[in-house]
């Protein structure tokens, strides 16, 4: 509804109580009209877009998913002013969707809920007013959602999670600002415009030295099979367009926009085709004929006992306990990351116990543990790293974590600024060394790289190592920093992505778990409970043949990027055309956003 008051001056709106019972704050427009009634609307020429102006001769605002109220004060000139009043509160949306993609992760990992979590947030950037506003409401989001997603991080240091937060918030709140100026400058419908835009991003989040990949919407379908196996294709990305493309619909139907009907079919069509196509994958899966027998043993080693020096006798005989009783013959047996938490190769005994234990067990064990070199200069470079020890010939080959952890166990920029090295976050020293050579260790017909930590995290580091031939991948893993809340599970949930992309076997082995066996379609063997002693066998399969993911690798996302810089550039030229005629801001269009229809 609106209405129209008197008012003596510019600046004030008299009886505003009567008619703004939300509360909010006021937008001014200049009017020229000779007399505005209540009854009656005179042309108004205006930079206000035509549906704002269809709006007041027909006294309904509901293009808005926001309480919106009209008033006119009379100011002391010739002409009239219009001013808007806008709910304050429509950041409830923000926080809203924060909550449900929230819980798509786990825990509780209720992953279905991600294809209606952004719906109140889409609908409140469509009603922003400017994009500031649009970057508040998506970075509100952010801070809801990855600080509920990360809370595990404040178990290592309170100051890397409120630091973290507010950082990766950025990237919803440049979301909400760019899918605000598409919208406003393109004819681009709202679910492509979301899918493309948010996409995107979730790609360019991963680049770099800080790239981190927790929290992009397709992991949230990771423990269900049926829904991922589009990612042969697309990898991660495609299944969160798939998602962002469903929320998008949703929030077109839900908008009541002409045709609406139409969105609500395409939503619950794109909601049944992939499963449809999962089901019917899984149905026909085929594996490789050659097959490596796994032994993972999780040694449950509470972090303040790995790292006391006191302990490292005990830490050795648990795992030397442990993997004596597997029981069986096996291809392979793995520790997780730095079961050996020391210099293993520099300390013999240490050394020399690991080489007795694959010699009695009669099969190749692969551990982590730390390693060093001495620099020409006297300084040690230190790696976290893999060891794959022969029961005959002793240790034999290994490998350095390439991808490592930001701050936790490199400081970023410690090249430019070297005393960066000596400041320690999270209980790490912050100072190793990547590595600079992507190793695939060899057992039998197996080629396999080890995935040290959060590297299975990253789908392209992943795929590097299967296009120099790796057909079976290890990932080795200490999730116990991060105590028993939801970390390891989410850790796990996107480990279980890099089989379906490439259709290859995973062996996972966690110091506390989760330890897993998942096949190359994404199902889970095997899985032990997290914070108890564990040891898993089993079969898997080696990998066959190449995926158009592996092919083709980030193809879609890398689409997504360019489409949408593109489009913000056509927004971008066209706003600036347009704002000539409407007053040369080019705050409204002739034919904005909100009006449209929006083709499909």
């Amino acid at each position: 509804m609106f209405a129209i008051v008197p008012s003596p001056g510019l600046s004030e709106v008299h009886s505003m109580e009567k008619i703004r019972p939300h509360g909010g704050y006021v937008k001014e427009y200049p009017l020229t009209a000779k007399v505005v009634k209540e009854d009656t609307l005179s042309e108004v020429q205006s930079p206000m877009s035509e549906v704002e102006r269809w709006s007041l001769r027909h006294r309904t605002l509901n293009f808005e998913p926001r309480a919106l109220i009209f008033t006119v004060s009379r100011p002391r000139t010739e002409h009239e002013m219009i001013s808007l009043t806008v709910n304050s509160k429509a950041w409830f949306p923000s926080v809203a969707s924060g909550l449900l993609l929230a819980l798509a992760f786990p825990q509780p990992g209720w992953g279905l809920s991600a294809f209606v979590a952004l719906v109140p947030l889409l609908l409140a950037l469509e009603g922003a007013g400017s994009w500031r506003e649009a970057f508040r409401w998506g970075y509100i989001f952010g801070w809801v959602f990855f600080g509920i997603l990360l809370f595990w991080v404040a178990q290592v240091v309170w100051v890397g999670y409120f630091l973290l937060v507010p950082f990766i918030s950025l990237y919803p709140g440049a979301f909400g600002a760019l899918f605000w100026g598409i919208r406003r400058g393109t004819r681009l419908p709202l679910w492509l415009s979301a899918a493309v835009l948010w996409t995107g991003l979730e790609l360019v989040r991963t680049v770099g030295f800080l790239g981190f990949s927790w929290g992009s919407v397709g992991y949230s379908l990771g423990f269900y099979p049926p829904l991922i196996q589009m990612a042969s294709y697309t990898g991660v990305r495609g299944v969160t367009f798939w998602v962002l493309t469903v929320n998008g619909l949703l929030a077109e139907w839900g908008s009541g926009r002409p045709r609406f009907w139409v969105r609500g079919a395409l939503a619950a069509a794109l909601l049944i085709l992939p499963y449809i196509y999962g089901q019917w994958t899984l149905a026909r899966a085929q594996v490789g004929r050659r097959y490596v027998q796994v032994a993972l043993v999780q040694g449950n080693i509470d972090q303040d006992v790995k790292w006391d020096p006191k302990f490292l006798a005990f830490s050795f005989s648990k795992y030397d306990s442990l993997t004596r009783s597997i029981g069986e013959s096996v291809d392979l047996v793995i520790w997780p990351e730095t079961a050996a938490p020391t210099f293993l190769l520099k300390r013999e005994p240490y050394r020399e116990w690991v080489a007795g234990i694959s010699r009695d067990v009669g099969a190749p064990l692969l551990t982590g543990a730390n390693d060093y070199e001495w620099l020409p200069g006297g300084e040690p470079r230190m790696f976290n790293s893999a060891i794959l020890f022969d029961p005959i010939r002793g240790p034999v080959r290994k490998y350095h974590k390439m991808h490592l952890v930001p701050f936790g166990e490199r400081m970023p920029l410690v090249e430019l600024l070297p005393f960066l090295k000596d400041i320690q976050i999270g209980g790490g020293p912050g100072n190793f060394t990547p590595g600079d050579e992507r190793v695939l260790f060899e057992v039998g017909p197996a080629r396999l790289p080890t995935l040290i930590c959060f590297e299975a995290a990253f789908a392209r580091d992943v795929r590097r190592f299967v296009r120099d031939g790796a057909n079976l991948l290890v990932n080795i893993t200490n999730d116990a920093w991060f105590g028993p809340y939801s970390a390891p599970y989410q850790h796990a949930q996107m480990a279980v992505f890099r089989t379906v992309e490439h259709r290859i076997s995973l062996a996972r082995c966690a110091n506390t778990g989760v330890s897993m066996l998942v096949d190359p379609y994404g199902r889970v063997l095997k899985a032990t409970k997290i914070f108890q002693d564990a040891v898993v066998v089993g079969e898997l399969p080696l990998r066959e043949g190449e995926t158009f993911y592996a092919k083709h690798g980030e193809w879609l996302a890398w689409m997504c990027v360019g489409w949408s810089v593109g489009l913000l550039m056509w927004a971008r030229m066209r706003r600036g055309t347009q704002g000539g005629r409407y007053g040369g801001t080019g705050a409204d269009f002739p034919r904005g956003h909100r009006g449209r229809a929006g083709a499909l």
